[in-house]
């Protein structure tokens, strides 16, 4: 099994291998965030106080922009997935964006952060 992947990586470009590494880097980060948010959930059982109100909590339940967290954990998995896939030989996997195609990759990215933090700034 272990002589397959190293025959595998072997047929790689030094380009590709880099990509390769980098999205599995993006895609473990990315999981490892997305594991660290629940910690940042507080439930409440009571009601807040006036003074912890004034403070800025508001709820009681988020703490720390959990949406924008989210929303960015999620978008460094499918970027380091992204990259993972067009690392491969063509042929072994099609559920990607297009290569020539990639940079509607970063504007949906940019665009679901930008709308999870605006969303979250406003209370929504």
């Amino acid at each position: 099994m272990m002589q397959v992947v190293v025959t595998f990586f072997q047929q790689l470009s030094f380009h590709q291998r880099l990509m390769f590494a980098c999205g599995l880097a993006l895609l473990v980060a990315g999981v490892i965030l997305l594991g660290r948010i629940r910690s940042s959930i507080r439930p409440t059982k009571e009601p807040l106080a006036d003074d912890a109100e004034a403070a800025g909590e508001t709820d009681g339940v988020r703490h720390g922009w959990v949406f924008t967290r989210t929303a960015i954990g999620y978008v460094t998995v499918a970027i380091g997935y992204h990259l993972i896939v067009w690392a491969l030989p063509a042929g072994i996997t099609d559920l990607c964006v297009p290569l020539r195609l990639w940079f509607i990759l970063p504007a949906f990215c940019a665009a679901a952060v930008g709308g999870a933090w605006a969303m979250e700034r406003r209370g929504l």
